[in-house]
Parts: C-alpha cells; sequence; structure tokens
C-alpha cells in the first residue's frame, strides 16, 4: 500500500509500510450517509492509523455503486 511516516521525537521520523486496511461501516443512513472507520495496519499487523470518514450527499453518497467506487473514494480521503 503506502508509507506512513510520523515524528518520534523531534529530529527522528519513522516510517512503516502499510499493508493491509480493514473498513467498516460504523454508521448508515440509508439513501442519505455513511460513517466509516478504516483502519490501516503495518506488516506486524499492528493498527498504525484509524480515519473515521463521512460520506454524505455533498461528497459523493450518490456515486456510491460499488464496492470499487467505496474503495477508491477511501483513499482519495485518506491519502490527501
Amino acid at each position: 500500500m503506502n508509507n506512513f511516516e510520523f515524528n518520534v521525537y523531534p529530529n527522528i521520523t519513522v516510517t512503516k509500510k502499510i499493508v493491509k486496511a480493514e473498513v467498516s461501516i460504523v454508521e448508515l443512513k440509508l439513501f442519505e450517509s455513511a460513517r466509516i472507520a478504516v483502519m490501516l495496519y503495518d506488516e506486524n499487523d499492528r493498527v498504525q492509523k484509524v480515519h473515521q470518514l463521512m460520506l454524505n450527499k455533498e461528497n459523493g453518497y450518490d456515486n456510491w455503486i460499488n464496492d470499487t467506487w467505496l474503495v477508491n473514494w477511501i483513499k482519495s480521503q485518506i491519502l490527501n
């Protein structure tokens, strides 16, 4: 997937490779919105980052036609 960098101390940066993502629909309001949790895992199967995303009419809910579209939307949200 991608690398995730974070500072451990002012002069030290650690880079972790993200190898797996877990996506959960936390809340769904049909025809209106979905709250989505995304957990990113490193090569040791440890959670490195958690994202909470809201998909609603303003940012594309009506375009959600299949899983591929949703995965691409999630990628665009967490990689920007």
